[in-house]
């Protein structure tokens, strides 16, 4: 690959394990590790462990690891050319990641998007076995259907191709729109029996194709108790402490995100986010899904957290968990890694046996 710039040297902007757990992994691909230090780490094991540790002047994380001037200037310092954050401290602080880099819109929506819980509405991919069904990975996150997915599985079931089959077994679908109603009351905090006016909100050129299967599906959800409105973003706004739809004589509660992540990075992106999620920061509005969601929504970011290479890093019950539910996401690599069971296999010697 050619146009990006080679990482060297990397600062982890964290202390203790998280610390110790970014440098093993930049030992794995030869990248040299600079630790920071408070008064208090001076002697810490991550210190140890560094190729160098630059100190920041006091004791208290406001002084040390949550000083992003501070951390920058000891990246400088120590010739770091890449500054990971970790978890906690920095890793959450929109100004550090501007600091080092990273673009505004990309780094403050999902900060003040956030929920700080994850959600449950999630998809399970699966895949068949001689006997029975199995799950093969499970998605979370706004774009993994709900509002079309049920009108779809009750359409398959009458297709003529599968008919005869689904009669003779008496089979039927699983009403995923009314779990979907349920999450998202759940989640938003919706008192049973109220009725809470909510808008299904694309970005507008991709509206633009959707806005007849948003309006289908708004109209559907009526028979869960949820007044939705098909909308995009740019038909939203905000005064008087309250999101308002056109049109509309009662204020937004929920915006039902069906935007995606890489939307954001639209030239007009700021005008129509930034209103609403002041809105959500201030309690005004809830976002469903949170924007954090789809972090979680890629593939590869699914396949690096279950990656053969960082299993190390992880607690005995945080494997088990990963491996319910990411049995076969995994990096292509070489050599065999663990899949489903716990047994070993060669990823591309799999894939072309099949």
């Amino acid at each position: 690959m050619t146009g990006f710039p080679v990482i060297t040297r990397v600062l982890a902007a964290n202390r203790g394990e998280i610390a110790r757990r970014i440098f093993a992994t930049c030992r794995e691909s030869g990248i040299g590790c600079v630790a920071v230090f408070s008064d208090p780490d001076a002697g810490a094991p991550h210190t140890a462990e560094a190729d160098a540790a630059v100190r920041l002047p006091g004791s208290s994380p406001a002084d040390t690891y949550l000083n992003g001037p501070a951390i920058v200037a000891a990246a400088r310092a120590a010739g770091a050319d890449a500054v990971h954050p970790g978890y906690g401290f920095l890793s959450e602080d929109a100004a550090f990641a501007r600091a080092v880099g990273t673009t505004p819109e990309q780094t403050s929506a999902i900060l003040r998007g956030s929920s700080g819980t994850p959600t449950r509405l999630c998809r399970a991919d699966l895949y068949r076995e001689p006997a029975r069904f199995a799950l093969m990975e499970v998605n979370m996150g706004g774009t993994v259907g709900g509002l079309d997915n049920a009108l779809l599985n009750e359409a398959f079931l009458t297709h003529p191709v599968v008919a005869d089959f689904v009669a003779d077994r008496n089979l039927a679908h699983i009403d995923t729109m009314g779990a979907m109603a349920d999450t998202l009351r759940a989640e938003c905090e919706i008192p049973a029996g109220e009725s809470p006016l909510i808008v299904a909100a694309d970005w507008p050129e991709s509206y633009l194709d959707l806005e007849d299967q948003l309006r289908y599906s708004a109209e559907q959800l009526a028979g869960y108790g949820l007044e939705v409105h098909a909308c995009h973003l740019g038909q939203l706004s905000v005064r008087d402490g309250h999101v308002w739809l056109e049109g509309q004589a009662r204020p937004v509660d929920v915006i039902y995100r069906v935007f995606l992540i890489e939307d954001l990075l639209a030239p007009q992106a700021a005008e129509l986010i930034d209103p609403v999620l002041r809105a959500v920061e201030r309690g005004e509005v809830k976002l469903f899904t949170p924007l954090d969601a789809e972090l979680y929504g890629s593939k590869g970011v699914l396949a690096l957290v279950s990656d053969e290479a960082n299993r190390q890093h992880y607690s005995d019950a945080e494997l088990a968990s990963l491996d319910r539910i990411l049995p076969w996401t995994r990096m292509m690599r070489p050599g065999p890694v663990t899949v489903v069971s716990r047994r070993r296999a060669g990823t591309s010697t799999m894939c072309l046996a099949r």
